[in-house]
């Protein structure tokens, strides 16, 4: 694809954001309490339990969405989605610390039997980047450097699973549940994983959260995951050889 070509297809995934965000008539309940709930990131104490089932790819495995506040209550995720979390992936450039979350960690996931994957990735606003190029190159390989990281410690947990024959069952979020760094790397697992395209990823994400608008100002995302999708079997055979 020429660069002209996967400009057209970005701007054609912006469209979708759009078109789903401003589609109110498809907000799912979930969406309309959090659009309506006053946020507080002093304290994630009051904060709606947003964890969202964004799809199951196959019968023992799920993908899941949601804020700092989800991954604080796996024991209400599973109650209401039927779901036991069994890896936490968090995207979170601030210490997840706040008033209401776990005092530790280590300890919390380890009671829920979870591993968890830490990334602390930029999140950057990239509101012309016809003017700066080379910043939204940069941006754009970052993520994918990231994405891999993460997708082959996935990949590892997910033979593990295989072999003692469990569940996979995945929650990626990020800290205000503005799901830009979570919702992308969910993204580019169904890609690696599940064989989605960049495109149907996308559009999955958002049937099931239409009001997140996530990757505003943030192209190198959308250009990014279409990447994800050309460099999948050279990931995946990356992965086999046990490299990242």
């Amino acid at each position: 694809m020429s660069q002209r070509e996967m400009l057209k297809w970005s701007q054609a995934r912006q469209k979708d954001i759009h078109d789903a965000y401003n589609d109110t008539a498809s907000w799912t309940a979930l969406d309309e309490i959090i659009q309506q709930h006053n946020y507080s990131f002093s304290s994630i104490a009051a904060w709606p339990v947003d964890g969202c089932l964004v799809c199951k790819p196959t019968e023992r495995a799920s993908v899941l969405l949601g804020s700092l506040q989800a991954a604080c209550n796996l024991d209400v995720i599973k109650e209401d989605l039927g779901v036991s979390v069994t890896v936490v992936v968090s995207m979170c450039e601030t210490e997840m610390k706040p008033h209401g979350a776990p005092s530790n960690w280590k300890d919390y996931f380890s009671e829920h039997d979870v591993v968890h994957i830490h990334c602390q990735l930029d999140d950057i606003t990239l509101k012309q980047p016809g003017r700066d190029l080379e910043r939204h190159k940069a941006l754009q390989r970052k993520c994918l450097s990231s994405w891999k990281s993460i997708c082959f410690q996935l990949w590892q947990q997910s033979v593990i699973a295989v072999n003692e024959d469990k569940p996979m069952h995945i929650l990626f979020h990020c800290f205000g549940g503005i799901n830009r760094s979570s919702a992308a790397i969910l993204c580019a697992w169904l890609i690696v994983a599940y064989d989605y395209s960049a495109e149907d990823a996308i559009k999955l994400l958002l049937t099931k959260r239409p009001s997140l608008r996530p990757w505003r100002h943030r192209d190198y995302v959308l250009d990014a995951l279409w990447m994800v999708e050309q460099q999948r079997s050279e990931w995946c055979r990356d992965f086999q050889h046990g490299a990242a």
